[in-house]
């Protein structure tokens, strides 16, 4: 009765047969290094008395069955340098005989099972384990909206948003942002008919002081001035100006003093100085 079936470095091609689960007595299958592709058959699972089971180096894809798990006489595990995806099954825990896992280079789930953490689990859960390789593991790129910017750098990963405009710099791309100037009005109170053009009436949804005057455009909704006229009573002195040095913006009577206006004379030289 087979008991070895070694055929590592045969440029083999296709899948894995099924029927190789009817070889109950293997104790010993190498198909590693060929250029074989589809699943690791779950009828493998049924190969109890296997010792080793080598599969590195191939195309294999898919994830790691579960019923490899109840192969308890394994010592050497090796699926490294494929193109597997998914989780690391838990099972594998109950390989109690187990001396090599070798998982490396696949595209094994790292955001569920960290490398180190999963590492240190199974050395702990295995006393026997003395080698395990699952660096190198490739998190396959992935683009939601189908913008051409990967999710794990997409600032807006539901939307499509290829330029990646960030107004208010919050991390959060306009496309996904509420409120894109951050400033306390949503985009859609700013811009009512969303056209994109500040029409009458309304203010810049990417700005958040539309009229220049220093005063943000809710804070002028609150003030009741308005956020398209930086001086909305007339008298000279803008809204923002008004409002820093304690005059009321909305009564002409009611200026900055002339020292006050000594004093936004060279706040604004200084600014310009800045600039």
């Amino acid at each position: 009765m087979l008991e070895e079936l070694l055929l590592a470095d045969n440029q083999l091609s296709g899948t894995i047969p099924t029927a190789l689960g009817n070889l109950g007595n293997l104790t010993d299958l190498r198909l590693n290094n060929n250029q074989l592709a589809g699943e690791i058959p779950v009828a493998l699972g049924s190969l109890v008395n296997l010792t080793k089971l080598l599969l590195q180096s191939n195309q294999l894809s898919g994830s790691i069955p579960t019923v490899l798990g109840s192969l308890g006489n394994l010592t050497d595990l090796q699926l490294n340098d494929n193109q597997l995806i998914g989780a690391v099954p838990d099972e594998l825990t109950n390989l109690g005989l187990l001396q090599t896992l070798r998982l490396n280079n696949n595209y094994l789930d790292a955001d569920e099972f960290g490398v180190a953490l999963l590492t240190t689990a199974l050395q702990n859960w295995v006393a026997g384990l003395s080698e395990v390789s699952l660096d190198g593991q490739t998190i396959p790129s992935q683009d939601t909206d189908l913008d051409g910017v990967n999710d794990s750098v997409d600032n807006c990963p539901s939307v499509a948003n290829p330029t990646q405009q960030d107004t208010d710099g919050d991390g959060e791309g306009d496309a996904c942002d509420a409120d894109d100037d951050n400033d306390g009005l949503t985009d859609i109170e700013e811009d009512v008919n969303e056209n994109g053009v500040v029409d009458a009436g309304e203010t810049d949804p990417l700005n958040p002081d539309t009229d220049s005057d220093s005063l943000d455009d809710n804070l002028e909704r609150t003030l009741g001035t308005d956020p398209l006229n930086p001086d909305t009573d007339g008298d000279g002195a803008s809204d923002g100006e008004e409002h820093e040095f304690g005059s009321d913006p909305l009564d002409t009577q009611d200026s900055p003093t002339y020292s006050n206006l000594n004093i936004i004379m060279i706040k604004a030289a200084i600014d310009k100085l800045a600039e």
